[in-house]
């Protein structure tokens, strides 16, 4: 910052993205928040977002705007309050009324219309899919160490020794589920990576159901999936596999 002072105010900016989830986090609020001084409490956290260099940081998608709402909320809440003792009688009467009311609409408007946060419910995987997955998980003994993908990891965090596969991946077992992997920061192509060296590097298929896999450390049992040989080929990404016969 010190040194490329020009250079990191560009980077608030740039992409596109950062820009359009800062406007939108003030919009949501009619841009009231800018009018009270305890809007400076939430400049930390957008710093901290926008100098970022995850894309990750740059979504809605995420718990990443969770941080600031408060913040953003009682900054409004305050506007509201001064602007009301600033226009006194009916028009400061109207303006406490007038002023929330459109910041609910602005916030339904952008939350379900541009935002769509709803949306991603429509990615969940299935029971049926969840059974896949739960399947192959089964096969994984309770004290040895894994390395799994994000989506798993909750579901093997009673074991002692659990990793992020795309951090560590030197482990007894690795699991890896594609249906799950979300579109907002690809790693197909590490996962490839990851499981092309551990076939030829020792490893074994312990289980492997849809777009599920399971490796062991040594000699497995099964074959890997159609859909998941289908996504190793690269023909498609992540849970658009699923759709492959």
């Amino acid at each position: 910052m010190l040194e490329n002072p020009l250079r990191s105010l560009q980077l608030l900016v740039t992409p596109f993205e950062k820009v359009r989830v800062g406007a939108a986090s003030f919009a949501n609020w009619l841009f009231l928040p800018l009018l009270s001084p305890l809007v400076l409490i939430a400049v930390p956290s957008f710093l901290e977002r926008f100098w970022s260099s995850s894309p990750t940081f740059w979504s809605f998608h995420y718990q990443y705007s969770m941080l600031p709402a408060p913040i953003l909320t009682f900054a409004a809440i305050d506007t509201c309050a001064r602007m009301r003792s600033w226009w006194r009688g009916r028009l400061g009467g109207a303006a406490s009324i007038a002023l929330p009311v459109g910041a609910l609409a602005a916030s339904a408007l952008l939350s379900f219309g541009a935002v769509q946060s709803l949306a991603e419910l429509g990615n969940y995987v299935s029971d049926g899919t969840a059974a896949q997955i739960q399947g192959c998980l089964d096969v994984i003994p309770a004290g040895a160490s894994v390395a799994a993908t994000d989506a798993l990891v909750p579901h093997l965090s009673d074991r002692s020794h659990i990793y992020e596969v795309t951090t560590n991946s030197d482990t007894d077992y690795i699991a890896i589920d594609v249906s799950t992997l979300g579109t907002f920061n690809p790693v197909d192509t590490q996962l490839r990576a990851i499981i092309n060296s551990s076939l030829g590097g020792g490893y074994g298929v312990a289980c492997s159901k849809g777009l599920t896999a399971v490796l062991i450390r040594g000699s497995g049992s099964a074959q890997l999936s159609d859909q998941m040989q289908h996504w190793l080929g690269a023909t498609c990404l992540g849970s658009a596999c699923g759709a492959l016969p």
